[in-house]
């Protein structure tokens, strides 16, 4: 199975879904659906707005990205507890590793190099 080669960045993005579509675990914001909008593009081809609707994370984001200090810190401005990392980073590992068993990481990664290649990024 040789590298994907990608004409565009729609190309690219397209890949994108169907990976994530493909996986399914507790760890992973579950995708639900995708939404193609050509019918609303100015041109129909080129600017085709995609609509990606995804699993409700009902806790919120585990960190808000500050422009200021330009660090990501928790949305209730607070230290979390050591016991409230490890578990966050047994879920990130858990996530990470499913994605190996499956795969994806090797095609997402594959895909990447191909694109940084394409677009002239390293």
């Amino acid at each position: 199975m040789g590298v994907p080669h990608y004409v565009n960045l729609f190309d690219y993005v397209l890949n994108e879904i169907l990976i994530l579509g493909d996986l399914e675990h507790k760890n992973i914001v579950k995708m639900i659906e995708v939404i193609d909008d050509s019918g609303n593009s100015d041109d129909g081809i080129t600017h085709s707005p995609l609509y990606m609707v995804l699993e409700f994370a009902g806790k919120g984001e585990s960190l808000n990205w500050n422009p200021a200090t330009k660090k990501f810190e928790h949305p209730l401005k607070k230290a979390y507890t050591e016991d409230e990392i490890r578990k966050m980073m047994q879920n990130a590992a858990n996530g990470l590793s499913y994605c190996q068993l499956t795969s994806a990481l090797h095609r997402y990664h594959a895909q990447r190099h191909q694109t940084s290649k394409h677009f002239g990024r390293r």
